[in-house]
């Protein structure tokens, strides 16, 4: 990635994080277009539909991620700090 690609990452620096936040970057034309035909044929607007699918995203990924934490529980491979043994 580029210097100047870095991601941004926000976090709130006290307190609860608000409930909502800015998500900016740049898409190719082609799948904005099919991210907007999607969302019509849904009756969504491209926000909505974008939040529905990668909170999906975030779950599936999230899921995946506790069932190896919970299978690979005392396995080498897994960090020390979620349950890993030394090897």
């Amino acid at each position: 990635m580029a210097p100047d690609n870095t991601p941004v990452f926000s976090r709130a620096r006290t307190g609860n994080p608000p409930p909502s936040m800015e998500l900016r970057g740049m898409c190719p034309t082609h799948i904005v277009t099919a991210l907007d035909a999607l969302a019509m044929a849904r009756g969504l607007d491209r926000t909505a539909y974008v939040n529905q699918v990668l909170g999906a995203h975030v779950e599936e990924e999230v899921h995946k991620a506790s069932v190896l934490v919970r299978a690979l529980r005392g396995n080498p491979l897994l960090s020390e700090d979620i349950g890993g043994q030394q090897a």
